[in-house]
This record gives structure tokens, sequence and C-alpha cells, in this order.
């Protein structure tokens, strides 16, 4: 079955950048997406395509997917959503979403991955392994991408090509949860003929989407109308702080409006509506601030959660570091030595730079497992002095 479905992808890889996917829902052909409807069907989820997404209609029980769009996705209705609680997936690796993905703090980027392993050996193939085990990922070590773009986050991937080259990249924003993936064909019935993808497909589903709810499939052009809803999240027993304080406002307001001769309960109840707001708003999550360390699965009892700190700051500090770089030569670093780094940065900026930027990636380069806080102080003040050199990164 492997064999066939290496055989299958081999012929229809090329294919697929030039016919851009046909992702329809209802479609058995090698492009469609009936295998990922299957998934949804078994999970006890409803996959419904949609042209027009009305965001004043989703509800607590929607999750809202764009595979492959090919009309802009507004990024403000999508901060929006996702801070009242909404639930999204964005597939897309050629440009529609980028807005979207920019509130998010994640960049499309395209380019060559010169040191990614290749499925079967075919250049179209790459192979994303897992960055960070979570919920969504957890059995899965790696993913196969067809012709993608990759993604530079602000929070740590899920899976990478190489350092500093996303794959997929999940996490929060304010009470909501969203996936981003740079390559919609990893869902194409095709590519779902590899165990690998297939697990993540199921894995996706079930992530966002539980029995009974529903998914809203967003793909090629379509219109959007509507602001979404400022609540989503559902009056569960798992999340009762927020609805503690919705149901106390509420009684606190009817019991003013009932004292409308009682000017002490007036007075009390406009207090403690004050107080309970405060509350209220130190429980939510701060605005604006994507998160992804959450959606790590648990450590094991013998390592403390501190440990993941250090390391994880020196991993971003490296991915900052392969993206300026990467930009300012135009071309990625991600597979190049100290030596060969040194020598391309010395054509652009002279020896003295050339050698800072030489040290530093060959302190960072490998993923640390340990790393000292003074070290990596040391390290962060050596790519300050090397930014303001090469200049800032390039926004988008």
């Amino acid at each position: 079955m492997r064999a066939l479905a290496a055989a299958t992808i081999l012929l229809c890889s090329s294919l697929v950048a030039a016919a851009g996917g046909d992702y329809k829902l209802d479609s058995r052909e090698w492009n469609g997406l009936g295998r990922l409807a299957d998934e949804a069907a078994a999970a006890g989820c409803t996959m419904t395509a949609v042209d027009t997404l009305d965001w004043s209609a989703v509800e607590s029980r929607d999750a809202v997917w764009f595979v492959y769009p090919r009309t802009a996705v507004d990024g403000g209705l999508l901060r929006r959503y996702l801070e009242a609680g909404g639930r999204a997936v964005l597939a897309d690796d050629f440009g529609a979403s980028d807005a979207a993905l920019a509130a998010l703090e994640i960049r499309r980027l395209r380019g060559e991955l010169p040191s990614v392993t290749r499925y079967d050996e075919n250049p179209a193939l790459p192979i994303a392994r897992q960055s960070m085990s979570t919920e969504l990922s957890a059995g899965i070590p790696a993913l196969i991408a067809n012709h993608p773009a990759f993604f530079s986050a602000a929070t740590p991937s899920t899976y990478a090509f190489s350092p500093g080259a996303a794959l997929v990249v999940e996490g929060r924003l304010g009470k909501g949860y969203f996936v981003a993936l740079a390559d919609p064909s990893v869902l194409i019935n095709n590519m779902l003929d590899l165990d690998e993808n297939l697990a993540f497909a199921r894995s996706l589903v079930r992530r966002t989407c539980k029995s009974g709810e529903r998914i809203l499939l967003v793909t090629q052009s379509f219109t959007s109308r509507g602001e979404p809803s400022g609540e989503l999240s559902p009056p569960t027993a798992t999340d009762p702080a927020f609805v503690r304080f919705n149901r106390m406002i509420e009684a606190i307001n009817d019991a003013a409006r009932a004292a409308v001769d009682g000017r002490l309960l007036a007075v009390l109840a406009t207090l403690m509506a004050m107080v309970a707001l405060g509350l209220w708003a130190r429980a939510w999550p701060a605005r604006g601030r994507v998160d992804g360390h959450w959606t790590r699965a648990p450590a094991p009892a013998a390592v403390a959660w501190e440990a993941w700190d250090l390391p994880t700051t020196a991993a971003f500090l490296r991915d900052e570091l392969a993206l300026r770089l990467s930009e300012s030569l135009g071309a990625s670093v991600a597979g190049l030595a100290p030596a060969e780094l040194r020598r391309r940065v010395t054509r652009v900026h002279g020896p003295r730079v050339a050698l800072a930027a030489a040290r530093l990636w060959a302190g960072l380069r490998g993923p640390p497992t340990w790393i000292s806080r003074r070290r990596l102080a040391k390290m962060q003040a050596a790519a300050a002095a090397l930014f303001d050199v090469i200049g800032p990164r390039e926004q988008g």
C-alpha cells in the first residue's frame, strides 16, 4: 500500500502546483477533499463547504477552516473571532491568507529547503519533523508536504522542515485556538494515502471539532460578511470563570432593576458590579497576545517545567537569526555550516560582521537541550548588535 501511495504521489506531485488543487469536499479525485470529509464524519462532525462566510452566524459549535483560499482572509475579523473563543484552521501556501497570518504573528515565506529529507527522494515532497509534542501532533513524528511554502512565527512550530521553516504552527489568541498549515495539499485525497498525513488529518479534525459540532470549510473564492459574536466559548463546567462572572453581573443587574425604591441596594449592586468587572478583566487573556507554549504535551514528571524556558528562548533567537541572515543575503541559511555562512556574509557586510555572525550561528544552529542564563544573555546581546548592522527584517 505504501509503495502504491509513493508511486501515485510521484506521478501527481508535479501537477499539484500547476492545477492549484480542486479542493472540493465531495470529490474523490486525487486533489479533492472527499477523504477529509470521511474523517470528519467518522469523528461525528459535519463538514460543510460554504461560499459565503457570515461571521455573525458562526456559533460556538462551529470551527472555521480556510483550505486553499483564493479570496483574502480578513485578519481583523479572524482576530476578533479567535479572541471570542473561536477555532480556526488556515491552510494556505499562495498568499490569500497573508493578512490573517500576520494577525497571528506568522509570516509565509518561499525558498529552497536544501538540507531537508525528501520522501522517496522526490524533491517536491519535503518531510517536516515534529518539533513540539502537542495534543495535535502526539504519535505523529513527521508530515510529508508537496511543493510547500513555510512559516516564520512568533510561537514555536509543531512541525518544521528546519529551524525557522515551519510547516505547522498552532496556538491560542484570546480564548480561541488556531492551526496554521503552510501546505493545504497535505489534506487532499492523494496525500492522505500516506499514513502520517492521514493520522494528522484525523487529529486536526478531532482537535478542532467534537462530536455533534460542525466544520465550516471555506475554500477557493468566497465572500464574507458580518461581525463575529463577542462570546463563542460554550458555558461548560470546564471553563467556569467567565460564565460565573457573566451570571453574577446578570443577577446584579436584575437586582438593581428590582430595587427602584431601594437606593442602598442599587448602590451596593453597582459596587458589586464594578468588583465583578475588575475580576473578570483580570481573568480575560491579554488582548493581542499570541501564545503557543500552552499547546505542549505534559512533560515527564522528572522534568521541571522551568527547564523549557531558556532552551525555548534560544530556539526563538536561532530562528530570528536565521530569518534576518536569510533576508540579508537573499537566500536561506538554514543548512549552512558556520564557515560557509562567514564566507557569504563577508561578501555583503565585510569580514568583521561575518565573523560575529558565524560565531553566533555556531552557538545557535543546533537545537539546545540546555543553556545557561549567562550564555543566553551574551548571545542575545551579540544578536542585537548584529541585527543593528544587517538591518531590520522585512514586514509582511
